[in-house]
């Protein structure tokens, strides 16, 4: 049996990502789990608690059992999932940002494609 890893933080766009999940799921079986990848250990607890608090504002709050607080460069972490089949498959959003932003602000859809390898 097969995961489904969908990748979120607190913003709105990330928690949209659920519903993809969701349809993903329903589809391909499997498990399901929300996966949020935090920079230091300390910041896990606040991260897992905005995230409830998120989930119940937009009434996913049947998600929280399977959400997975881990440590790490966000973009290695989820590259590590996608580009090996054996641990499931990766679901994630992206801001959509036009490359001058991009370039400024980063992202971590586009860093995990490139180091996966995946496209």
């Amino acid at each position: 049996m097969q995961t489904l890893h969908v990748a979120v933080d607190e913003s709105t766009r990330s928690l949209q990502g659920i519903a993809l999940g969701e349809l993903l799921h329903r589809q391909w079986g499997g498990t399901m789990t929300l996966i949020s990848v935090v920079a230091s250990p300390e910041q896990a607890d606040k991260r897992r608690a905005a995230l409830v608090a998120a989930l119940d504002r937009q009434e996913l709050g049947s998600h929280r059992e399977s959400l997975e607080i881990v440590t790490g460069d966000a973009a290695e972490v989820l590259a590590g999932l996608a580009s090996d089949p054996g641990k499931g498959l990766l679901c994630m959003t992206s801001h959509g940002r036009r490359p001058a932003p991009e370039l400024l602000l980063g992202s971590v859809a586009a860093e995990t494609v490139r180091r996966a390898g995946a496209w």
